[in-house]
Parts: structure tokens; C-alpha cells; sequence
């Protein structure tokens, strides 16, 4: 018996139970912090996907309509079908938006359900949001807030932890918009400061930004705009092609290329019929020769050619300047050359008028009187009217044509079959006006001298690419004459010269028209 007891008080079987019971405890408890952690976590991510699906919807309907703000809470609230299944608070499954929001961020109290910020930092910061439906035109983005939900815990509150304590999401997202399928021709505000008017038929002489200065005022130059980052060979497919892989540009800003850009207007006038470079096979325009460039329907320009399109220069600029017969394209030798005068009629007529393009707003020849553009790239939209009918046309010009635009000419030209075209100008040299060198099908849906152009409004303080683009609208405008050397009268060889038609107009996604515009929304956080 007493061995029996001695083995007893001896023995270590069952040592470990009151360890483990004692243990039991803090392990049920951390299972139960685990297990209700888990719950937590879930219903954070499903009221921030309830967040961010209701605030791309809202961002959808912002296309700044006077309904813009209706629209996006309306659909902000519609399209919130989302549930939670982790949160058991008596408050159902639907996830809804709720005045119970959270804090703003730039002061004290709460924000509401729906606001609409102007500007992408505002958004970012959560700072001056608004809901006054009159500034629908401002609403750039939107932030949607959802109603806060609770976690009640399972098995935490075995250690005196019942509830989560409510639990917020909200999402701020805007809309962003591309414009695809156009050259990347950007200009610098000629007024800084000012929105660039777009006053139809005003011409717009701008001058090339040379690399390694700085930009100033009726510069031109260009967003990066092909698909393999090449460079130079992007920017001159991108100024060539009729079908140039591009990328779609953001409507709001962009990238520089540091493209040259001299070499870009070369590139540019195959759509006047001119193919100043070499056909090589290496070369990136050399694809031109071969249909890749078609030149535009009217190509009505003051540089005239012999009857013989033969030979590797056949379709090049001539060296010289008018006298003799050009091998290749040659500026005329008597050009319009406006003097001021009363109108309608302004061309110094002591001097034959051997071949006339559309010419520029007569005060950006410095022959008439430049200081009546007041120094501005931007003219007054008065031009040779009447010597451009009396030159290239015959009989009486149509009804109104006295305040037409040149695109408006233009535009008339080709739908009356009324190009010039064959015009003697001087011995055994021609004015033409249908392309003669040009290969390939122009696209019947897109206008190869309609031009959609950026408007950059921080050139300033541009520097390479370090800094992008700011831009404040997009221009169509019409290519009025090539760019070519020597031609004299206040022009230069870096020099493109445009008149505005419209503020861009774009079709929807998969349109042929001459701009697709996309329109994505996005979450801004």
C-alpha cells in the first residue's frame, strides 16, 4: 500500500493538463481574434469595392451637361448593387451610400455622400468639394461614400471585444479622355494666360520650337505619338501616314517628342503632293512612294511644275527659285504679294500673278502691313478672297463667297469639281491643283489637310520631357499652304501657317470619322 501511494506521488502522467488548461484560454482567444480579424478585413474590401465600382459609375455620366451631376449620383446609387457579406449588423446585406461618411479631410464634420471636385489635386486631397448643381461645368470628378457598417465578433469576445466600431469606404474617381487617330501637331498658346480663341477662319501663323531652347508663344512642336517609342521615325510616320499606328493622346495633357521638327514638315507635305526626301527602302518615309502618303484631294499651292513627272527628283522641291522649267515642284516667281490697299482686291498688279494657293490673313505678309496683327500669331481672318477666284477660277464667284474661309473655299472646290488644275504658269510650267506624284486612296472619311491640333498653356515650363503637357483645348485646322524655304515675304523655312474651323468634334469608339475620342473613367484614390 505504501509502495502503491509512493508510486503515485512519483508518477508525471497528466502533468501537462493544468498547463493546457490554463493555456486553453489565451488559444481560444487568439482563434477567436483570428477568426473575427478575418471577418474584419473581408467587409473593409467589400464596402471599398462597393466605393470604387459606385464612384467609376458616377465618374461615367461627368461630360460637364447641365444634368452632369444629377447623372453621375443617380448612377452612383443605381448601379450600387453590392453586398457584404461580413458585416452582421443588423443592417441587411445591400451596401448603400449614407450621409454617414467619412471626416473631411480639410476640416472638421463629415462630407456628403456624393461631391464633385474642378480639379485633379482637390480630388487627391479631398479639399473644396462641392454639390451646387450650377457648377455642373466644373465637376471634373467625383467622390462617393458608403454607408458605415460593423463586424459583430464571434468568438473575440471571450475577451471583452463585441463589436468593430463602425467601418468607412469611400472613392474618388474621374473621367479621362483620348482622342485617337490624329497627327501630334501641339502649339503654344499664342496668348498665354488666355483661352485660344477658336473664331473660324482666323489664320494662326506658328514657328518650329528648335531642340535645346526654350518654348515661347506660337511655337509648334509635338506630343509623343507612336506606339514603339522610336523617335523621329514615329513623329514622321506620325506626320505622314494616312494609317499611322498611333497612340491615343490624353485630352488633357501629354509627353513632348523631341522629334526634329523641320524634318516633320517635310513629312507633312506629302499631303500637298510634295515628296521632298529620298525613296529609299531604309528610309522612313520612303513608304510614301508606295501609297502609304496620299496626298489630300485639292492641293491648290503657289509652286508650280513642268508637264513631265518623270525621274527620282520628279516629285522633290527644285532648287531655285521660279525661271526655267523645274525638274520637281518650284515656288512661282510672281507669288501674291498683298500691298494695303481699300479691297476687296489687294495683289500688286504691276507684277504678273504667275500661281496662287490659298494665301495667309493678309497682315501676316510682311509686303501689306504686319503690324496689323498687332505682332500676334493670330490674324483677323481678312485674306485674298476675291484674287484667289480671279486667278484660279473663271465666271462670277458664288453667293456669300465673299466671307467664306479658305477651308470653306476649299471644301467648294472639291465638291463643284472645280479644282485648279493645268493653269499656264509662265513657259511650258503649270499650277496644279489634283495631286500628280501622289499614290495610294485618300480615306473619303478623313480630310488629309484637316489637322487636329493640341493647345499647350505651360509651354514656360516645358524642358525636354521632364515636364508634360498642360492642354486646354483641341482645334481642327486647316493646313493653308506646305511649308517651303524661300518663299519669302516674311516666311520662313520652320514656319507652318493654319486657320482654325472648328473646336474638335470626335465620334465614339470604333468610328471611322476623322477623331475617336474615348472616354474612360478612372479612380483617382
Amino acid at each position: 500500500m505504501r509502495r502503491i501511494s509512493s508510486d503515485i506521488l512519483r508518477s508525471d502522467k497528466g502533468s501537462v493538463a493544468p498547463t493546457v488548461g490554463l493555456s486553453l484560454f489565451a488559444l481560444i482567444a487568439a482563434g477567436g481574434i483570428a477568426f473575427d480579424y478575418g471577418r474584419l478585413a473581408s467587409m473593409d474590401t467589400e464596402l471599398q469595392n462597393a466605393a470604387d465600382q459606385a464612384a467609376l459609375a458616377a465618374a461615367s455620366q461627368l461630360d460637364g451637361t447641365s444634368t452632369s451631376m444629377a447623372r453621375a449620383e443617380a448612377a452612383a446609387r443605381t448601379f450600387l448593387t453590392n453586398t457584404t457579406y461580413s458585416s452582421n449588423d443588423s443592417g441587411g446585406m445591400n451596401v448603400t451610400i449614407s450621409a454617414v461618411d467619412v471626416p473631411s479631410q480639410c476640416g472638421t464634420g463629415t462630407v456628403p455622400p456624393v461631391e464633385f471636385f474642378a480639379i485633379k489635386a482637390d480630388a487627391e486631397s479631398g479639399c473644396n468639394g462641392f454639390v451646387d448643381p450650377a457648377r455642373f461645368d466644373e465637376a471634373k470628378f467625383v467622390r462617393v461614400g458608403v454607408t458605415a457598417r460593423q463586424a459583430v465578433y464571434a468568438l473575440t469576445p471571450i475577451v471583452g471585444a463585441f463589436r468593430s466600431g463602425s467601418i468607412n469606404a469611400d472613392a474618388t474617381a474621374g473621367l479621362g479622355s483620348s482622342i485617337c487617330k490624329v497627327p501630334p501637331l501641339m502649339i503654344c498658346n499664342p496668348s498665354p494666360g488666355t483661352a485660344f480663341p477658336v473664331t473660324a477662319g482666323k489664320g494662326v501663323l506658328v514657328v518650329a520650337h528648335q531642340n535645346g531652347q526654350s518654348w515661347s508663344s506660337g511655337n509648334f512642336g509635338f506630343l509623343n505619338a507612336g506606339q514603339s517609342n522610336n523617335g523621329a521615325p514615329d513623329l514622321l510616320a506620325a506626320m505622314a501616314y494616312q494609317d499611322a499606328a498611333l497612340t491615343c493622346q490624353d485630352t488633357d495633357t501629354g509627353d513632348v517628342d523631341t522629334g526634329a521638327t523641320v524634318p516633320a514638315i517635310d513629312a507633312a507635305n506629302t499631303r500637298f503632293d510634295i515628296y521632298n526626301f529620298a525613296s529609299g527602302g531604309g528610309s522612313t518615309l520612303g513608304a510614301c512612294y508606295n501609297g502609304s502618303c496620299p496626298a489630300a484631294l485639292n492641293v491648290t499651292k503657289d509652286v508650280i511644275h513642268s508637264s513631265g513627272f518623270n525621274g527620282n527628283n520628279a516629285c522633290k522641291m527644285d532648287n531655285g527659285n521660279g525661271g526655267g522649267t523645274p525638274t520637281g515642284w518650284k515656288l512661282a516667281a510672281n507669288r501674291y504679294w498683298p500691298l494695303p490697299g481699300p479691297g476687296p482686291t489687294w495683289h500688286d498688279t504691276s507684277k504678273p500673278l504667275d500661281a496662287m494657293g490659298l494665301p495667309r490673313d493678309n497682315c501676316h505678309y510682311t509686303s501689306y502691313d504686319s503690324t496689323l496683327c498687332s505682332g500676334s500669331r493670330i490674324g483677323d481672318g481678312v485674306w485674298g478672297r476675291a484674287d484667289y477666284w480671279a486667278k484660279n477660277h473663271t465666271g462670277a464667284p458664288p453667293t456669300g463667297y465673299s466671307s467664306w474661309t479658305r477651308y470653306q473655299t476649299y471644301i467648294w472646290e472639291i465638291q463643284n469639281n472645280a479644282i485648279p488644275n493645268g493653269l499656264p504658269a509662265g513657259s511650258n510650267v503649270f499650277q496644279y491643283g489634283r495631286p500628280q506624284c501622289s499614290t495610294g486612296t485618300p480615306d473619303p472619311l478623313r480630310d488629309r489637310r484637316l489637322l487636329t491640333v493640341a493647345i499647350a498653356d505651360n509651354c514656360a515650363n516645358l524642358s525636354g520631357t521632364s515636364v508634360p503637357v498642360q492642354i486646354s483645348r483641341w482645334v481642327d485646322m486647316f493646313f493653308v499652304e506646305p511649308g517651303i524655304n524661300g518663299r519669302g515675304n516674311g516666311s520662313t523655312n520652320d514656319e507652318i501657317y493654319l486657320e482654325v474651323v472648328r473646336e474638335t468634334q470626335t465620334a465614339g469608339n470604333g468610328s471611322n470619322a476623322q477623331v475617336i475620342r474615348r472616354d474612360v473613367p478612372y479612380l483617382v484614390k
